[in-house]
């Protein structure tokens, strides 16, 4: 049976999508394996609210993250075998995979576009394929898809990459206000997934006008309205983050532990290091616990972010794609990455939007490269051996994944100083049977933390009515003693040593109900032997 040139000419237009999803299938096949980890537990495996409606959707600053955990744990979840993690692993992966071809599509249309079509419109589609590609593999992608939690940062992001497809298709559309619609509907979703979202309409600006308009004043005349409306979509984010909530400290817009300055001076390291893993993904990290920076750190990589970000906004003012790529990466990294405090200074998964600007530049700078056949070809292969590292790369880190052992052991090593981690590395040797590597890690904890603090929390000489963030020295004291003391009672049966380790957990939180009934437990026992 002969297809019609129509069937063919839609087959030949899938071959790039779906090329593409099968190197990111690939590349994530091991992620289905995969571990909870960290707040896994607090938000999937251990949360009783996950299957009430209410709880996980309706009382949250974030509906519709709970939403996808609440239908995942509907669909997926069975009395006989528990909560399984592949479940959410597979909706992760299917949430990413959504993104970059969402990306796909916003390059190969743009490429399309009046003053852009007679130099790229041959290779749009090839162009559109090895960004998506490139950005769907990169391991800096791990953090928001394998770690189930950060689903949060990967369904923000599609929501984010849908308004700007919806916005881009209607520009050469002959019912625009259908497209306006979608793009309006998206990013109020958006709005409900993350507050990261907070910068999409200001990008689709930037970008519509690069691309189409003459000026912002032709820009406004055309579609002001439209823009009006997206704006409106922060009145969302707005009642949501008035809620109170834990994650309204997250994601760049909660207190943290530095001043506004303090906490720019840090993350000028902390870009520069996360611009270093686009182009050397070795030194990926879970959990970086990274510590405060000083003035003298700060000023060498805060000069050359300074000067690419002047550099963006001089070729943007020029007309240029790759100003539009750079200001891409600034924008959407600045609700995490700028002047608002976040008590964890680094996480690679803010990367996951942002990365998009850095790899177009780079993609469009060498096709600049592409003037002969030879060079070319040479180019093409190198660009297709490179989508093949970085995905080999991508299933090697996610088998760190596989095991909170794997994990945190990798954290430690790359973080020695992170106490958390150690914490946590120290409860998976112990549910693993290895009570004695256990033991060495919780000393190791206590050992790291400063003699003076060490002696106020054996006096007891702490401030109940502060927070305490998750890595600070006394939430980390607490948790050692309190698992040492669980370690002990449990596995190694001294309920002596398991009574001294619950005593010194309960001097730093006298009201923590589960540790003063496992010490009333053990003395009991105590008790009856003597």
């Amino acid at each position: 049976m002969r297809l019609t040139s129509g069937m063919g000419t839609n087959l030949r237009r899938l071959v790039l999508p779906l090329a593409v999803t099968a190197i990111t299938v690939l590349a994530y096949a091991n992620s289905f394996s995969g571990s909870f980890l960290l707040d896994d537990y607090r938000n999937i495996a251990r949360n009783p609210h996950i299957g009430r409606f209410w709880e996980q959707v309706l009382n949250s600053t974030r509906p519709v993250v709970g939403l996808s955990f609440y239908l995942n744990h509907k669909l997926g979840n069975h009395a006989e075998i528990g909560v399984k993690a592949a479940d959410y692993h597979l909706v992760n992966l299917v949430i990413h995979l959504i993104a970059g071809l969402l990306l796909f599509g916003i390059v190969r249309r743009t490429l399309r576009l009046p003053g852009l079509a007679e130099r790229y419109g041959g290779d749009a589609a090839g162009l559109g394929a090895v960004v998506a590609a490139v950005w769907l593999v990169h391991p800096l992608q791990t953090a928001a898809v394998t770690y189930i939690v950060q689903r949060a940062e990967s369904l923000m992001g599609m929501f984010y990459l849908l308004t700007l497809y919806c916005m881009a298709r209607s520009f050469r559309s002959g019912r625009p206000n259908r497209w306006h619609t979608a793009a309006i509907v998206a990013c109020a979703l958006g709005m409900a997934t993350k507050p990261t979202m907070v910068t999409a309409p200001v990008m689709v600006l930037l970008y519509d006008r690069v691309f189409l308009a003459e000026s912002f004043g032709d820009l406004f005349r055309r579609r002001g309205h439209v823009y009006l409306v997206l704006a409106a979509t922060w009145l969302v984010l707005a009642a949501l983050l008035a809620v109170p909530n834990e994650s309204t400290t997250s994601a760049g817009f909660g207190a943290g532990l530095l001043s506004p300055a303090g906490y720019l001076q840090t993350q000028c390291v902390v870009v520069a290091h996360y611009l270093g893993l686009v182009f050397y993904p070795a030194g990926l990290c879970l959990d970086y616990a990274w510590p405060a920076a000083s003035a003298s750190e700060a000023a060498l990589p805060g000069a050359a972010l300074l000067v690419m970000l002047v550099t963006s906004v001089w070729l943007y003012a020029r007309g240029s794609g790759l100003g539009m790529g750079g200001l891409w990466f600034f924008v959407a990294l600045a609700p995490s990455s700028s002047i608002i405090p976040v008590a964890d200074y680094a996480f690679d998964h803010r990367m996951y939007v942002p990365l998009a600007g850095i790899v177009v530049v780079v993609v469009f700078a060498v096709h600049a490269l592409l003037r002969d056949r030879i060079r070319k070809r040479l180019l093409t292969g190198l660009g297709l051996a490179g989508i093949v590292v970085l995905a080999s790369m991508t299933y090697l880190r996610n088998c760190d994944y596989q095991t909170e052992e794997n994990m945190w052991s990798d954290v430690v090593q790359k973080a020695p100083h992170n106490l958390r981690a150690r914490n946590d590395l120290a409860v998976a040797l112990s549910e693993a049977g290895k009570a004695k590597e256990a033991i060495m890690q919780y000393n190791e904890v206590l050992a790291r933390i400063p003699d003076e603090d060490m002696a106020r929390f054996q006096r007891g000489d702490v401030d109940l009515r502060a927070m305490i963030p998750a890595n600070s020295h006394r939430q980390n004291y607490f948790r050692a003693h309190a698992n040492l003391g669980l370690l002990n009672h449990l596995l190694l049966k001294d309920y002596g040593a398991a009574a001294d380790h619950f005593r010194a957990a309960l001097k730093v939180n006298p009201g923590h109900a589960e540790v003063r009934a496992k010490l009333a437990a053990v003395e009991a026992k105590l008790g009856k032997r003597e």
